[in-house]
């Protein structure tokens, strides 16, 4: 399969699973294990989950298709990924400076991370370097960025990124709308 193909039909598998992973923890009766990969808030920070998870999945297929370009591939993903997650608490934290809360604007920084996260690998996966440095590296970005998410959900700190804006409280039991 070309790699815009695996771009577009990633990028779709992101919108649904992550749509879906907006409801998964209230509709498993607030399971701890189904809590961390799914928003048990609604938080910032719990509603990364709704990209990292889809788009991790989504790299793990895609390697097991195509492990001959597994370095270029992950490592692309890997950086392609934390610039959705930067998109997201950027432009969240940017148009709720100017507007109140914003349903719809909420939505379509999802979209454009998910863009960013699936769209930006085809861009960026010829111009990162390839040695064993920068793989391990990546390798470890990725490795700290799911244990902090894990960590997170059960010890969230008491930053605004954290905290549900509708309940003021943090991590699990923080209610969901």
């Amino acid at each position: 399969m070309s790699d815009r193909r695996w771009a577009v039909l990633g990028f779709v598998w992101t919108i649904v699973l992550g749509s879906a992973l907006h409801f998964t923890y209230a509709w498993s009766n607030e399971n701890l294990l189904v809590g961390l990969f799914s928003a048990v808030n609604e938080s910032t920070w719990e509603h990364l989950k709704l990209l990292v998870v889809p788009a991790t999945i989504w790299a793990v297929l895609r390697y097991r298709s195509q492990s001959r370009e597994w370095i270029e591939v992950n490592s692309a993903n890997g950086i392609a990924l934390v610039i959705g997650l930067l998109s997201i608490v950027g432009g969240f934290n940017l148009y709720r400076s100017f507007l109140p809360d914003q349903f719809v604007l909420d939505i379509l920084l999802f979209v454009v991370a998910a863009a960013c996260t699936h769209f930006g690998p085809l861009l960026a996966r010829r111009l990162l370097p390839t040695d064993r440095a920068w793989r391990g590296g990546v390798a470890l970005l990725m490795g700290a960025v799911f244990l902090t998410f894990a960590v997170s959900t059960v010890l969230p700190p008491h930053l605004p990124v954290f905290k549900d804006p509708n309940t003021g409280a943090y991590g699990l039991g923080a209610g969901q709308d």
